[in-house]
């Protein structure tokens, strides 16, 4: 049984670090962006990381480990190592950026248990408190995992729903894999079922890991909830002709629920707004990006906000334009993907001396199915 377990444990291992390398460097690229929920990617990579660990130096020490003295440290380790998954996680979600999503108190009552629990688990002898321990560890882990992703999927959207999802299934997946497989578990089947658990833990493991793989790659920014419902237009304007190339309305599919009272803006208005009435300076906005080398500038306008940026090097002719009911980071970070999408899709347009201006109107209107994509 260890030449076929082997193998397959550090192809576990091995597939586990890729994920949780994967989701720390995806973690410290938006970690300029200050949006406080994509500390949950830290948590999903910490958790991986400490729980497949400790779950491997569990299995080197059931199957290979022969003296005692090394077992013992080895499954207070995995011990230590699984603890410290289970409270990087927890102790993350229950930051105050995520009591938007759940009672924060949740999540830190559970770090004071786990604790509490650890510690029993270290200092006990007796088998049927050690068993008694580890169950109640699980239901309660479990029930807040899956109480948690059901708050996330519930309010998130779009990709971000599905991928959530993939991620949760993966998780429960490989849990319940460990859990099956487990030395605290496994004396309580007769020998057939030993056997089964001995022949499917890894190969489950691995299925679970895929589902995390397909999950957490190329995971989507975990913006503030509901940051769309906050936009009302985006305009791309040529500063030098002082006409508009592209514009979007962000309001005319979405059903009123009250949380707008401000109807979205029309070519016409923005361009009064913007050029005629002088209610913004434009050119002192664009005196000042260009100066100071700022990325976003935002004006206060009644009840809306306008945030704008500029063009880089060959583009800076072109201001984008956010007009929005609600300052969130979220949006600046959205601005900020709309100007590298527009400009890397279009440079060819905008650069072809050929095209008139309504030509190149025309085809950039496309740029309607990107503005989905990004919202979604």
């Amino acid at each position: 049984m260890n030449e076929y377990y082997f193998p397959f444990l550090f192809v576990v291992l091995f597939i586990g670090y890729q994920i949780s390398a994967y989701l720390i460097y995806q973690y410290y690229k938006l970690k300029d962006t200050s949006i406080g929920y994509n500390k949950i990617i830290l948590a999903y990579a910490l958790l991986v990381f400490f729980g497949l660990t400790g779950v491997f130096l569990r299995m080197i020490k059931g199957y290979i480990i022969e003296v005692e003295a090394i077992a013992k440290i080895l499954w207070e380790t995995s011990h230590i190592l699984i603890v410290l998954a289970a409270l990087s996680f927890l102790i993350i979600v229950s930051l105050k950026k995520f009591d938007i999503i759940i009672d924060i108190r949740i999540p830190r009552i559970l770090v004071i248990i786990t604790l509490i629990i650890s510690v029993l688990l270290l200092i006990t002898e007796l088998d049927i408190i050690e068993y008694i321990l580890i169950t109640i560890s699980i239901i309660l882990g479990g029930s807040f995992f899956a109480y948690f992703h059901y708050k996330v999927a519930k309010m998130a959207r779009g990709r971000l729903r599905k991928r959530i999802l993939l991620i949760f299934t993966g998780e429960m997946i490989v849990l319940s894999s460990i859990i099956f497989g487990a030395e605290e578990f496994i004396v309580l089947y007769r020998d057939f079922g030993r056997f089964l658990a001995d022949i499917i833990s890894i190969p489950v493991i691995l299925v679970g890991l895929l589902f995390l793989y397909f999950g957490s790659y190329n995971f989507p920014v975990l913006l503030e909830f509901y940051w769309q419902e906050n936009i009302l237009n985006l305009f791309i304007i040529n500063k030098n002709t002082e006409r508009i190339l592209y514009s979007y309305n962000f309001t005319k599919d979405r059903v009123n629920t009250g949380n707008i009272p401000i109807e979205a803006f029309s070519d016409d208005d923005v361009k009064e707004i913007l050029f005629s009435k002088g209610i913004i300076n434009i050119e002192k906005i664009i005196s000042d990006l260009m100066d100071k080398e700022e990325e976003v500038k935002k004006i206060i306008h009644g009840k809306i906000k306008f945030i704008i940026s500029r063009g880089k090097n060959q583009f800076s002719e072109l201001i984008y334009c956010l007009i929005v009911s609600k300052e969130l980071k979220s949006i600046d970070y959205f601005l900020h993907q709309i100007k590298q999408k527009f400009q890397n899709r279009f440079s060819p347009i905008l650069n072809n001396k050929d095209l008139t201006f309504e030509d190149k109107k025309k085809i950039i209107q496309s740029f309607d199915n990107s503005i989905i994509e990004l919202t979604n």
